[in-house]
């Protein structure tokens, strides 16, 4: 974080915690667009590519395969459906038909702004349509999996192989506030805006309680990487004990991003789905 932005929020937090609390919100809600590398575009180059109108946004959607056998892919926040471009081929071997989407104002859907809130309702949509037996969640997406599946007992998964997870939506809300070094004072009054806007509350965005609280999934595979210096493995350890049966394996050496084109975690893939 460069030192003039992390000095402009101080100033701004000092004269008003809910001014900062709005600029901090508008930051939040409209995600970076991070570039991919060439192999995720290559991947994506290969997609069936369809699109679906939802609250305003044109979402992106991306299909390889074809097969009864369905897999949905949900990447994190400020990622991408190509994040997963080194893991489609793994899973198309398996026999698995893909669906990825980019998020609302992710990816090459449509911009504008957006919330956590609006990203669970979206998988949710796309979930219930597809009726895949397999999801691979990515970081906030494994946020994004827990709410869904917490909501929707009626709707029965086979198999959630999770690759690291926040333990909330407060936490996750960390990593926007803590670089700027703002108040406390400043996240409650960030807290409040998106709670009095969609009318949801953040605490309630919590994994471990949510995966506790499941009665409509199978299997639970977690995925984490030893490296991870993004969200540490005992956060994964920490979701892991809610649920009876759950596995977790740690890969060496391996960080937040880099797991997901690895060649171990395709080995896991292998050993797991096959």
């Amino acid at each position: 974080m460069p030192p003039y932005i992390k000095a402009y929020f101080k100033l701004l937090a000092a004269l008003s915690p809910r001014l900062a609390a709005k600029k901090i919100y508008h930051f939040m809600s409209n995600p970076r667009l991070v570039k991919l590398r060439d192999f995720e575009i290559e991947m994506l180059e290969k997609a069936q590519k369809t699109q679906q109108q939802f609250k305003g946004f044109t979402i992106q959607k991306y299909q390889w395969g074809n097969s009864s056998k369905k897999c949905l892919c949900i990447h994190g926040w400020e990622g991408q459906a190509g994040n997963f471009g080194g893991m489609i081929d793994t899973l198309l071997d398996l026999g698995y038909e893909v669906t990825a989407f980019d998020g609302p104002s992710h990816g090459e859907s449509t911009k504008g702004k957006t919330s956590f809130f609006d990203y669970i309702d979206l998988a949710e949509e796309i979930a219930l349509d597809i009726k895949p037996a397999l999801i691979v969640s990515h970081s906030f997406g494994s946020i994004v999996t827990s709410s869904f599946l917490r909501k929707r007992q009626s709707f029965q998964l086979n198999h959630w192989v999770m690759i690291t997870s926040p333990l909330s939506a407060r936490e996750r809300m960390n990593d926007f506030t803590v670089p700027l070094g703002v108040t406390q004072e400043v996240v409650e009054a960030l807290v409040t805006l998106i709670e009095e806007e969609y009318d949801e509350s953040i605490e309630d965005l919590n994994v471990p309680k949510f995966v506790a609280e499941l009665n409509n999934l199978d299997q639970l595979t977690m995925i984490h990487g030893l490296a991870d210096s993004v969200l540490p493995y005992s956060f994964s350890e920490e979701i892991q004990r809610g649920f009876e049966g759950a596995e977790l394996i740690g890969l060496e050496g391996l960080g937040h991003y880099r797991i997901l084109w690895s060649e171990q975690i395709q080995k896991v893939l292998k050993e797991k789905l096959g």
